[in-house]
């Protein structure tokens, strides 16, 4: 019997990164991520978008239950290196919590990453992270852990990155199309994006060692060419395909 409760309290640990939790209010989120209200709120914001650098203001934004962040520096490309988060980019444990819980995967991820930038790729990050809405947790201590990772990762790294996260399980949510839809149609300016030249790379590939199969099937949905984090960035594939020619 003891067995099974440690086996039962484990795949709850795993479906608290992996997402596999009932949502909350999307109203209650993100009421903890918007600023007091000041006189200014009320004028209408000037955004404009073109190719080359992007004037997104360098905050978190709300599309419907989507969180998007766009770090300092982004600049369009036709030519996207797109990256699931959580067990692609960083490891994170089953059984350890908060902002700071968390480690970038390999040695070769920030210089690779640094090559794809240099050669004019915009990196992007696509994740799901359904488990904001849990109930186990206030969703600002949620959203703070989550928040916390990414931008950890981002400054760790020191490269330009788009982030999405999808906070529900709706059509934006991995593997349907609607967030890459999303970001190729207004968050790239009027930059239209190379397929051929593009790729996504996660973890969720249907191994046996894999949670699912959901980042290999979001690849395919928007056709993009897909890698697991292991042949990216140990087996280093991409050079032998020549992908950043």
């Amino acid at each position: 019997m003891a067995g099974k409760g440690a086996s039962r309290s484990i795949k709850r640990k795993i479906d608290e990164i992996e997402d596999d939790d009932t949502v909350g209010k999307q109203s209650g989120i993100k009421r903890f991520f918007e600023a007091p209200k000041t006189e200014t709120d009320n004028k209408p914001k000037e955004t404009t978008r073109s190719s080359g650098t992007s004037n997104l203001t360098l905050a978190w934004k709300w599309k419907e239950s989507v969180l998007i962040y766009e770090s300092e520096g982004v600049k369009n490309s036709n030519k996207i290196a797109s990256f699931d988060f959580d067990g692609t980019l960083a490891k994170t444990s089953l059984f350890k919590h908060g902002p700071d819980a968390w480690s970038i995967l390999y040695p070769s991820c920030v210089p690779t990453l640094t090559r794809f930038h240099e050669d004019g790729y915009k990196l992007v990050i696509f994740t799901n992270q359904a488990s904001i809405g849990k109930a186990k947790a206030t969703k600002e201590k949620v959203i703070a852990e989550k928040k916390g990772r990414l931008m950890g990762f981002v400054t760790e790294v020191g490269l330009p990155f788009q982030i999405f996260v999808a906070t529900a399980k709706d059509a934006y949510r991995k593997p349907n199309t609607e967030m890459w839809e999303l970001f190729s149609q207004k968050y790239n300016g009027d930059v239209k994006v190379n397929k051929d030249k593009s790729f996504f790379v996660g973890d969720a590939a249907g191994r046996k060692k894999d949670h699912g199969s959901s980042d290999k099937e979001f690849a395919e949905n928007c056709a993009l060419k897909f890698y697991t984090e292991d042949e990216f960035f140990l087996k280093e594939v991409h050079k032998t395909e020549e992908v950043s020619q």
